[in-house]
């Protein structure tokens, strides 16, 4: 009878003991129920505390902030003037002689002078994917002077549409004098487009631009414009600049004392009465942007090269 009751009280002993043990763990651990109950409470609580990108490890533990609001100025600022759109590089080497790079690389040459018939000085090893040559007179047609080996596209062979290394351009039959007539002398026009600017380069033409021809060139944002011509008045030019919608006007082909005995007008008989804005570039050539065209024609003069 003692023995079980030793027995009996050593049992209640351990009940007790096991029973302060879990209500001391009980207190310790309240939300340990919380953590098990189910993954996705888990999944919750995890993603809430783990910092946003570039906000730093530190957010769980600052007090929130209100968000700012987002004005159309701060979502999306203008941008940069130059780095927007791709820009082709024009460059007047002198008399009718433009030569054109594009963001890519396509050269193109346009009427080069042979060397004794203009006192310009013609650049040494100038490389040229494309040669255009709007008519055979030796101030307008040295293609086989451009460096490496060109496609050479000359005057009457190179109406109509043509590709020719990385480049799509039309050649367009004008009246190269005042004649007019199936049989008048001709040249060819150049119509192209680099970089989503148009460009178009007159040759030596002589007389304003009937309506097939306008059509055929359609609307211009830089214009090669030979206003030396002693067969066009300044109004001629006018018109011919006004017809083709031309932004940006680059005189070319007018006397200078690199083509003193040359019958052409010079650059101030062309300007003296000119309504048009007139820019003076420091250089002899510049880049053009078809975002940063001018909101009105303007005359862009290059520097004598």
């Amino acid at each position: 009878m003692l023995r079980l009751q030793r027995v009996s009280l050593s049992v209640l002993a351990v009940l007790l003991l096991g029973i302060g043990l879990a209500c001391a763990q009980s207190t310790k651990q309240p939300a340990a129920s919380n953590r098990t109950t189910s993954s996705s409470s888990s999944a919750r609580a995890v993603d809430t505390a783990a910092p946003m990108p570039g906000s730093g490890d530190n957010r769980a533990s600052q007090p929130a902030k209100p968000a700012t609001p987002v004005t159309p100025a701060a979502a999306a600022s203008e941008p940069p003037a130059t780095s927007a759109e791709p820009s082709t590089l024009v460059r007047w080497y002198g008399h009718a002689f433009i030569y054109l790079i594009n963001s890519t690389g396509v050269r193109v040459a346009i009427d080069p002078f042979a060397r004794n018939s203009v006192k310009y000085l013609f650049p040494g090893r100038l490389p040229a994917d494309t040669v255009l040559i709007s008519t055979e007179a030796d101030d307008h047609a040295a293609g086989e002077l451009l460096f490496g080996t060109p496609q050479i596209f000359r005057s009457y062979t190179a109406v109509g549409v043509n590709k020719a290394n990385g480049l799509i351009f039309k050649g367009v039959s004008v009246n190269r004098d005042s004649k007019i007539g199936p049989n008048a002398p001709k040249c060819t026009a150049f119509v192209f487009s680099l970089d989503g600017v148009n460009f178009a380069h007159l040759g030596v033409i002589g007389n304003v631009l009937d309506a097939r021809q306008r059509q055929e060139i359609g609307r211009v944002d830089v214009l090669f414009l030979p206003v030396g011509s002693p067969f066009l008045t300044v109004t001629d030019l006018n018109r011919i600049a006004t017809d083709l919608q031309a932004k940006i006007i680059v005189p070319i082909t007018y006397k200078t004392e690199q083509t003193p005995d040359m019958n052409l007008r010079s650059l101030d008989d062309y300007l003296k009465d000119q309504k048009l804005p007139v820019k003076r570039l420091t250089k002899s050539e510049f880049s053009v942007n078809a975002e940063l065209l001018p909101a009105q024609p303007t005359i862009y003069i290059p520097a004598n090269p």
